[in-house]
């Protein structure tokens, strides 16, 4: 059984449940136990127990990514969006426009 890579086009060619189950469930691993290995061995394993970073990072909220951010009502087709202000990375700046 394969996954189906096309887009479904019809409730016809969509996976039946059972069979999507039985997909799903054949690529479990099941966890038994606990061992404690070094970290670049870790790879591909699962944590047992919940790990808090003792710091924020980075210490300030900002953003990982460059980009642009609008309201889709704002966005009509065709019709050029002006720049209204340029935040550098690590800026600390109010939400208001």
């Amino acid at each position: 059984m394969a996954l189906k890579s096309e887009p479904q086009t019809s409730p016809a060619d969509l996976t039946p449940v059972d069979e999507a189950l039985e997909l799903l469930l054949g690529g479990i691993n099941v966890v038994v136990g606990e061992q404690t290995v070094p970290l670049d061995e870790a790879v591909g394993r699962v944590l047992t127990a919940q790990i808090t970073a003792p710091m924020d990072v980075p210490a300030l909220p900002v953003s990982a990514m460059d980009g642009y951010a609008l309201h889709t009502e704002d966005a009509a087709a065709d019709t050029p969006l002006p720049v209204t202000r340029r935040i550098t990375a690590g800026a600390v700046t109010d939400t208001s426009p």
